[in-house]
C-alpha cells in the first residue's frame, strides 16, 4: 500500500531523485551502451517541482558528457486515486565533447505512482515499465 495519500500532489514527490533501477528500453540502452560515444553512463537524475510544472531529466556520462530533457509535469485532475500524474516533454538537448547539441523533444504520457514516502518512489508509466528512485 502506498503510505502517502494522493502522492502526485504531495510535496515528498517533488525534489531531486537519483534512479536505482527501471525497465524502461531507452534508458537501459543509453546505460549499456552509452550515447553517440559519450562513454559510459555515470547516473541518471531527475528534478521534480510539481508545484512549478517541472519535471528534468539528467542522463551523465564520462567526459561531462549528459542527455539532457525538460518538461511539464502535473497531476491527473480526472484520476480519483490522485496517484497518475501526466507529462510532456518540452526541451531536449545532448552536451557532447564541449558542445550542446539542441535535439527535439519528442513525447508525453502519464505515470502512476505506486509507492512514495520520504526516501523512496516506485511509479509505473503509460508502457508499462517500472521505475525505483530514492531521494538524493
Amino acid at each position: 500500500a502506498n503510505p502517502t495519500p494522493r502522492p502526485a500532489e504531495s510535496p515528498k514527490f517533488s525534489g531531486n531523485w537519483k534512479l536505482l533501477w527501471t525497465t524502461e528500453s531507452e534508458l537501459l540502452f543509453a546505460v549499456e551502451k552509452g550515447l553517440f560515444a559519450a562513454g559510459p553512463c555515470t547516473g541518471v537524475e531527475q528534478t521534480i517541482d510539481v508545484a512549478n510544472g517541472r519535471l528534468e531529466n539528467l542522463v551523465l556520462f564520462d567526459n561531462d558528457s549528459r542527455l539532457f530533457v525538460g518538461s511539464t509535469i502535473e497531476p491527473d485532475a480526472s484520476d480519483a486515486s490522485g496517484a497518475r500524474f501526466n507529462f510532456a516533454f518540452s526541451s531536449c538537448s545532448l552536451r557532447w565533447r564541449g558542445y550542446d547539441i539542441p535535439l527535439p523533444p519528442v513525447g508525453k504520457g502519464w505515470g502512476d505512482l505506486l509507492y512514495l514516502d520520504d526516501d523512496l518512489r516506485v511509479q509505473r508509466d503509460v508502457r508499462g515499465d517500472l521505475l525505483i528512485a530514492t531521494k538524493r
